[in-house]
Formats: structure tokens, C-alpha cells, sequence
């Protein structure tokens, strides 16, 4: 599992070992600010991973994940990663696929769909969406919340039986 760290997305790195501390100093603030926190994250920073848990997301691994899902469609990202190209290691794209598998394949599709659309979204936009799709799969609504064919409310809510397969998944309404 990657880490906010391996993405470069952290602000602060905190040793596993630190963080009950800094949780008791942060308890300890009365009425913080942003100044406040901040303060507190500095007295607990490290400045980088301990030398025994080097960065898992390498050049190599890196190049693999690009080259795999920049793919079309979930199809073709998993017949990817069951014919991996040589740069990509074997082992992982094997347990990356043992994973994909245990998904929903309705869920990979529209994943990958929001992911997609998602790029070229403004931040608040794409937390919408998000939310809009998140709230469809918890409470059922509508699917009139998402900009899809209206076949979608048959497909998403009918009580056919559940796909086997990532090919038998694909609604109709779903395109790339």
C-alpha cells in the first residue's frame, strides 16, 4: 500500500512511533488556528522515511501503473495485467489483477469512467461527482444525478442478477 509520503502529497512526515504524542499535543490546544497546528506538526517532523522503509512508488513501478491504467477501459487494463509488458513486474501485476478481481466489475467501469472525467474537472467539481456517485451506491437515489442515458436507472437498479465478469459488466450506458 503506497503512502500519502510515496505520492509526495504529505506536508509532514511523523514516525509511527511520534504520532500518539503529537495526537496528545494536538489535544492538548485550546481554540487552535491553522498557526497553532502547523506549530505542533513541526515540533513532531521528520525529516524524511526511516532509512528502512524506502519509498515503494519507484521510477519502476511508477512507469508500470502509468502504462497499465492509462488504458481505455477495464477490459483492456486487465488484459494488461494478465500479459504483462516486459518493464512490468509480474508478480505485481498478478496480485494488482488478484485485486481489480475481488472489485465489483460494475464499480471498476465507473471508476474509471469518474477518474476520466474527473481530469478535466475543477477540484469542486470532481469532490461533486464523488459525492453524487458515492450517495447513488449508499442511498440508491436517482441516477438523474449523474450525466448519464436514463437506461441507467433499469441497468443500475434492476434486479438482474449481478455480473460475473468485467466483459458481461458493461452497462450500455457507460462509455469512455
Amino acid at each position: 500500500m503506497l503512502s500519502s509520503s510515496d505520492l509526495g502529497i504529505a506536508t509532514h512526515y511523523v514516525a509511527s512511533a511520534r504520532l500518539p504524542a503529537l495526537v496528545a499535543r494536538l489535544h492538548e490546544l485550546e481554540n487552535p488556528t491553522a498557526r497553532m497546528v502547523d506549530r505542533a506538526l513541526e515540533e513532531f517532523y521528520s525529516d524524511g522515511l526511516p532509512e528502512d522503509k524506502p519509498a515503494q512508488l519507484t521510477s519502476g513501478l511508477r512507469a508500470a501503473i502509468d502504462s497499465i491504467f492509462s488504458k481505455d477501459s477495464i477490459e483492456d487494463i486487465f488484459a494488461a495485467l494478465k500479459s504483462p509488458a516486459k518493464h512490468v513486474d509480474a508478480a505485481w501485476a498478478a496480485e494488482t489483477l488478484a485485486q481489480l478481481e475481488l472489485r465489483s466489475p460494475t464499480s471498476l467501469h465507473l471508476a474509471l469512467l469518474a477518474i476520466r472525467k474527473g481530469r478535466s474537472m475543477k477540484l469542486a467539481e470532481a469532490l461533486k461527482m464523488e459525492l453524487d456517485i458515492a450517495t447513488a451506491y449508499c442511498v440508491r437515489l436517482s441516477i438523474f444525478l449523474f450525466p448519464f442515458h436514463s437506461d441507467a436507472i433499469h441497468t443500475l437498479y434492476s434486479l438482474e442478477p449481478v455480473p460475473t465478469s468485467i466483459q458481461a459488466s458493461r452497462p450500455c450506458w457507460l462509455t469512455n
